[in-house]
Protein backbone atom coordinates (compact mmCIF):
# COMPACT_ATOMS: atom_id res chain seq x y z
CA UNK A 1 0.00 0.00 0.00
CA UNK A 2 1.25 3.54 -1.17
CA UNK A 3 2.11 5.98 1.93
CA UNK A 4 0.07 8.80 2.06
CA UNK A 5 1.61 11.62 4.60
CA UNK A 6 1.24 15.60 5.51
CA UNK A 7 4.21 17.23 4.21
CA UNK A 8 5.48 20.47 5.55
CA UNK A 9 5.90 22.35 2.52
CA UNK A 10 9.07 24.55 1.87
CA UNK A 11 6.81 26.45 -0.50
CA UNK A 12 5.91 30.09 -0.60
CA UNK A 13 1.76 30.87 0.18
CA UNK A 14 0.41 29.64 -3.06
CA UNK A 15 -3.13 31.55 -2.40
CA UNK A 16 -2.09 33.63 -5.28
CA UNK A 17 -1.95 30.81 -7.83
CA UNK A 18 -5.59 29.50 -7.15
CA UNK A 19 -8.75 30.99 -7.45
CA UNK A 20 -10.20 33.10 -4.63
CA UNK A 21 -11.29 31.69 -1.55
CA UNK A 22 -9.68 28.22 -2.85
CA UNK A 23 -7.97 26.07 0.03
CA UNK A 24 -4.86 24.06 -0.55
CA UNK A 25 -2.97 21.00 0.81
CA UNK A 26 0.44 20.01 0.52
CA UNK A 27 0.89 15.69 0.55
CA UNK A 28 3.77 13.19 -0.24
CA UNK A 29 2.90 10.40 -2.25
CA UNK A 30 5.03 7.49 -2.05
CA UNK A 31 5.86 6.21 -6.13
CA UNK A 32 8.03 3.34 -5.13
CA UNK A 33 10.61 2.41 -2.29
CA UNK A 34 12.92 5.01 -3.32
CA UNK A 35 10.96 7.45 -4.99
CA UNK A 36 7.90 9.84 -3.52
CA UNK A 37 6.60 12.95 -5.12
CA UNK A 38 5.22 15.93 -3.61
CA UNK A 39 1.44 16.59 -4.61
CA UNK A 40 -0.61 20.08 -3.86
CA UNK A 41 -3.98 19.40 -3.48
CA UNK A 42 -6.34 22.61 -4.61
CA UNK A 43 -10.03 22.81 -3.42
CA UNK A 44 -12.43 25.16 -4.61
CA UNK A 45 -14.03 27.84 -2.88
CA UNK A 46 -17.18 26.26 -0.83
CA UNK A 47 -20.20 28.15 -2.82
CA UNK A 48 -18.73 26.41 -6.06
CA UNK A 49 -17.64 22.96 -4.66
CA UNK A 50 -21.30 22.44 -3.79
CA UNK A 51 -21.42 22.36 -7.57
CA UNK A 52 -20.12 19.38 -8.60
CA UNK A 53 -20.15 20.02 -11.92
CA UNK A 54 -16.64 19.35 -12.99
CA UNK A 55 -14.73 16.02 -12.43
CA UNK A 56 -11.30 16.47 -10.51
CA UNK A 57 -7.80 17.38 -12.25
CA UNK A 58 -4.55 15.80 -11.62
CA UNK A 59 -2.48 18.43 -13.30
CA UNK A 60 1.31 17.58 -14.65
CA UNK A 61 3.50 20.50 -15.30
CA UNK A 62 6.78 20.36 -17.72
CA UNK A 63 10.56 19.37 -17.23
CA UNK A 64 11.63 21.49 -14.69
CA UNK A 65 8.49 23.92 -14.42
CA UNK A 66 7.59 26.07 -11.37
CA UNK A 67 3.90 26.45 -9.74
CA UNK A 68 3.82 29.78 -10.84
CA UNK A 69 4.62 29.36 -14.54
CA UNK A 70 0.49 28.33 -14.36
CA UNK A 71 -0.88 30.81 -12.37
CA UNK A 72 -4.06 32.04 -14.65
CA UNK A 73 -4.33 28.17 -15.54
CA UNK A 74 -4.44 27.30 -11.97
CA UNK A 75 -6.40 30.15 -10.78
CA UNK A 76 -9.17 29.04 -13.92
CA UNK A 77 -9.69 25.41 -12.66
CA UNK A 78 -9.58 25.86 -9.25
CA UNK A 79 -12.03 28.01 -9.60
CA UNK A 80 -14.54 25.11 -10.34
CA UNK A 81 -12.90 21.86 -9.83
CA UNK A 82 -10.49 20.06 -7.08
CA UNK A 83 -6.88 19.85 -9.04
CA UNK A 84 -4.03 17.67 -7.98
CA UNK A 85 -0.77 19.67 -8.77
CA UNK A 86 2.10 16.61 -8.95
CA UNK A 87 5.12 17.54 -9.41
CA UNK A 88 7.07 15.57 -11.33
CA UNK A 89 10.86 13.57 -10.10
CA UNK A 90 13.27 16.64 -10.95
CA UNK A 91 11.54 19.09 -9.03
CA UNK A 92 12.52 20.44 -5.55
CA UNK A 93 9.78 18.75 -3.42
CA UNK A 94 10.97 14.91 -4.54
CA UNK A 95 13.15 12.36 -3.02
CA UNK A 96 14.68 10.55 -5.32
CA UNK A 97 17.38 7.84 -3.99
CA UNK A 98 20.95 8.04 -5.53
CA UNK A 99 20.76 5.71 -8.52
CA UNK A 100 16.81 5.88 -9.01
CA UNK A 101 15.61 4.50 -12.46
CA UNK A 102 14.34 8.19 -14.14
CA UNK A 103 13.67 6.90 -17.22
CA UNK A 104 10.30 7.98 -19.47
CA UNK A 105 8.51 4.14 -18.40
CA UNK A 106 9.88 4.55 -14.99
CA UNK A 107 8.45 8.01 -14.07
CA UNK A 108 5.19 7.13 -15.70
CA UNK A 109 4.76 3.96 -13.25
CA UNK A 110 5.54 6.24 -10.27
CA UNK A 111 2.78 8.49 -12.00
CA UNK A 112 0.29 6.13 -12.15
CA UNK A 113 1.45 4.52 -8.93
CA UNK A 114 0.67 8.26 -7.08
CA UNK A 115 -2.58 8.84 -8.82
CA UNK A 116 -3.48 5.60 -7.20
CA UNK A 117 -2.52 6.96 -3.72
CA UNK A 118 -4.70 9.43 -4.57
CA UNK A 119 -7.43 7.00 -4.65
CA UNK A 120 -9.47 9.00 -7.72
CA UNK A 121 -12.77 6.36 -8.51
CA UNK A 122 -12.96 5.36 -11.99
CA UNK A 123 -13.54 7.81 -15.00
CA UNK A 124 -14.01 10.58 -12.00
CA UNK A 125 -11.08 12.80 -12.67
CA UNK A 126 -8.73 14.11 -15.93
CA UNK A 127 -5.15 14.47 -16.33
CA UNK A 128 -3.73 17.52 -17.85
CA UNK A 129 0.10 17.63 -18.28
CA UNK A 130 2.48 20.03 -20.40
CA UNK A 131 5.56 18.70 -22.29
CA UNK A 132 7.34 16.41 -20.08
CA UNK A 133 3.86 15.97 -18.16
CA UNK A 134 2.02 14.97 -20.95
CA UNK A 135 4.44 12.51 -22.51
CA UNK A 136 4.41 10.69 -18.52
CA UNK A 137 0.90 10.94 -19.07
CA UNK A 138 0.80 9.33 -22.68
CA UNK A 139 3.07 6.48 -21.08
CA UNK A 140 1.33 6.24 -17.50
CA UNK A 141 -2.40 5.54 -19.05
CA UNK A 142 -1.53 1.48 -19.42
CA UNK A 143 -0.56 1.54 -15.65
CA UNK A 144 -3.37 3.28 -14.15
CA UNK A 145 -5.93 0.92 -11.91
CA UNK A 146 -8.51 3.80 -12.17
CA UNK A 147 -9.21 5.35 -15.83
CA UNK A 148 -9.33 9.26 -16.61
CA UNK A 149 -12.26 10.18 -17.81
CA UNK A 150 -9.98 12.11 -20.15
CA UNK A 151 -6.48 13.52 -20.71
CA UNK A 152 -5.76 16.65 -21.93
CA UNK A 153 -2.08 17.45 -23.10
CA UNK A 154 -0.56 20.25 -23.90
CA UNK A 155 2.41 20.61 -26.28
CA UNK A 156 3.24 16.46 -25.36
CA UNK A 157 6.85 15.47 -26.84
CA UNK A 158 7.55 12.68 -29.02
CA UNK A 159 11.26 13.20 -27.91
CA UNK A 160 13.29 14.75 -25.75
CA UNK A 161 16.22 15.91 -28.53
CA UNK A 162 18.84 17.96 -26.25
CA UNK A 163 21.86 19.64 -28.08
CA UNK A 164 25.35 17.93 -27.17
CA UNK A 165 26.17 20.60 -24.88
CA UNK A 166 23.30 20.45 -23.15
CA UNK A 167 23.94 16.23 -22.78
CA UNK A 168 27.46 17.01 -21.51
CA UNK A 169 26.23 20.01 -19.06
CA UNK A 170 23.94 17.04 -17.53
CA UNK A 171 26.68 15.04 -16.94
CA UNK A 172 28.55 17.33 -15.15
CA UNK A 173 26.40 20.75 -14.70
CA UNK A 174 25.34 19.79 -11.19
CA UNK A 175 28.68 21.51 -10.12
CA UNK A 176 28.88 24.42 -12.08
CA UNK A 177 25.18 25.12 -12.98
CA UNK A 178 24.34 27.94 -10.99
CA UNK A 179 27.51 30.05 -12.75
CA UNK A 180 26.16 28.64 -16.16
CA UNK A 181 22.31 30.03 -15.96
CA UNK A 182 23.29 33.57 -16.88
CA UNK A 183 24.64 32.05 -20.22
CA UNK A 184 21.73 29.75 -20.58
CA UNK A 185 19.44 32.57 -20.52
CA UNK A 186 21.32 34.05 -23.32
CA UNK A 187 21.59 31.12 -25.29
CA UNK A 188 17.60 30.24 -25.33
CA UNK A 189 17.23 33.85 -25.97
CA UNK A 190 19.25 34.10 -28.81
CA UNK A 191 18.86 31.07 -30.56
CA UNK A 192 15.90 29.38 -29.22
CA UNK A 193 13.51 31.52 -28.70
CA UNK A 194 11.86 33.99 -30.77
CA UNK A 195 10.92 36.45 -28.22
CA UNK A 196 8.75 39.00 -30.46
CA UNK A 197 6.07 36.55 -31.03
CA UNK A 198 6.62 34.04 -27.85
CA UNK A 199 8.14 36.07 -24.60
CA UNK A 200 6.11 34.55 -22.26
CA UNK A 201 8.11 31.03 -23.07
CA UNK A 202 11.05 32.97 -22.53
CA UNK A 203 10.15 34.21 -19.02
CA UNK A 204 8.72 31.04 -18.59
CA UNK A 205 12.74 29.61 -19.07
CA UNK A 206 14.26 32.26 -16.84
CA UNK A 207 11.77 31.28 -13.90
CA UNK A 208 12.84 27.42 -14.41
CA UNK A 209 16.36 28.35 -14.69
CA UNK A 210 16.34 30.26 -11.69
CA UNK A 211 14.59 27.71 -9.78
CA UNK A 212 15.90 24.47 -10.85
CA UNK A 213 17.43 21.49 -8.93
CA UNK A 214 20.50 21.09 -10.76
CA UNK A 215 21.41 17.68 -9.26
CA UNK A 216 17.93 16.24 -10.12
CA UNK A 217 17.19 18.20 -13.23
CA UNK A 218 20.73 16.86 -14.42
CA UNK A 219 19.92 13.46 -14.10
CA UNK A 220 16.75 13.48 -15.27
CA UNK A 221 17.28 15.21 -18.45
CA UNK A 222 20.54 12.19 -18.94
CA UNK A 223 17.63 9.51 -18.29
CA UNK A 224 15.36 10.62 -21.03
CA UNK A 225 16.92 11.81 -23.70
CA UNK A 226 17.48 8.69 -25.44
CA UNK A 227 13.60 8.38 -25.25
CA UNK A 228 11.36 8.21 -28.75
CA UNK A 229 7.91 7.53 -28.57
CA UNK A 230 7.14 4.53 -29.74
CA UNK A 231 4.20 5.40 -31.94
CA UNK A 232 1.70 2.81 -30.70
CA UNK A 233 -1.18 5.64 -29.47
CA UNK A 234 -4.09 3.81 -30.80
CA UNK A 235 -3.76 2.28 -27.43
CA UNK A 236 -4.75 5.79 -25.80
CA UNK A 237 -8.69 4.79 -25.95
CA UNK A 238 -9.54 7.88 -23.37
CA UNK A 239 -11.00 10.90 -24.70
CA UNK A 240 -8.48 13.32 -25.68
CA UNK A 241 -7.29 16.89 -26.08
CA UNK A 242 -4.27 18.31 -27.75
CA UNK A 243 -3.10 21.23 -27.39
CA UNK A 244 -0.37 22.98 -29.46
CA UNK A 245 1.84 25.97 -29.48
CA UNK A 246 2.50 26.62 -33.47
CA UNK A 247 4.50 29.62 -32.94
CA UNK A 248 6.85 28.32 -30.17
CA UNK A 249 9.79 27.27 -31.43
CA UNK A 250 11.67 25.84 -28.21
CA UNK A 251 9.60 22.88 -28.43
CA UNK A 252 8.63 20.76 -31.50
CA UNK A 253 5.22 21.63 -33.13
CA UNK A 254 4.92 18.55 -34.81
CA UNK A 255 5.29 16.17 -32.21
CA UNK A 256 1.83 17.85 -30.94
CA UNK A 257 0.17 16.82 -34.41
CA UNK A 258 1.31 13.74 -35.05
CA UNK A 259 0.53 12.94 -31.43
CA UNK A 260 -2.94 14.17 -32.26
CA UNK A 261 -3.02 12.30 -35.33
CA UNK A 262 -2.28 8.95 -33.69
CA UNK A 263 -5.07 8.70 -31.37
CA UNK A 264 -7.92 8.08 -32.70
CA UNK A 265 -11.02 10.57 -31.96
CA UNK A 266 -8.86 12.79 -30.38
CA UNK A 267 -9.66 16.81 -30.64
CA UNK A 268 -6.85 18.94 -31.53
CA UNK A 269 -6.33 22.79 -30.63
CA UNK A 270 -3.49 25.55 -31.99
CA UNK A 271 -3.30 28.09 -28.93
CA UNK A 272 -0.20 29.71 -30.89
CA UNK A 273 1.75 30.81 -28.12
CA UNK A 274 2.85 30.33 -24.64
CA UNK A 275 0.78 33.12 -23.25
CA UNK A 276 -2.46 31.40 -24.14
CA UNK A 277 -1.61 27.82 -23.48
CA UNK A 278 -0.50 28.98 -19.78
CA UNK A 279 -3.69 31.74 -19.20
CA UNK A 280 -7.31 30.99 -18.01
CA UNK A 281 -8.43 30.02 -21.92
CA UNK A 282 -6.96 26.47 -21.59
CA UNK A 283 -9.14 26.28 -18.02
CA UNK A 284 -12.33 27.18 -20.44
CA UNK A 285 -11.12 24.70 -23.38
CA UNK A 286 -10.67 22.24 -20.33
CA UNK A 287 -14.19 22.32 -19.46
CA UNK A 288 -15.72 22.86 -22.69
CA UNK A 289 -14.05 19.26 -23.49
CA UNK A 290 -15.41 17.35 -20.49
CA UNK A 291 -19.17 19.18 -21.18
CA UNK A 292 -18.39 17.73 -24.29
CA UNK A 293 -17.46 14.17 -23.35
CA UNK A 294 -20.96 14.43 -21.34
CA UNK A 295 -22.76 15.26 -24.07
CA UNK A 296 -22.09 12.53 -26.11
CA UNK A 297 -22.44 10.04 -23.40
CA UNK A 298 -25.86 11.29 -22.00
Amino acid sequence: MLVRQNELADLPDLSSVCAPGATYQVVRLAARRDVSLRCITFRPPRETARRGTMPEIVFIGGLASIIENFTDTLRGLTRTSVVHYLETHEKGGSRIAEGADLSIPAMARDVAAAVAALDLRDGSYIMTGYSLGATLILEAVMYLRQQPAAVVLVEPNAAFPFPGWVLLLARFGSLIYRPMVPFLKWYVRCFRINVKQDEEMYRILCRILDAADPLKICAVVRAIAPFRLDGDLARITIPSLVIGTSLDSFHNFHDSRVIADGIHGSVYLDLQDNRRSHSAEVARHVERFVISIRALNA
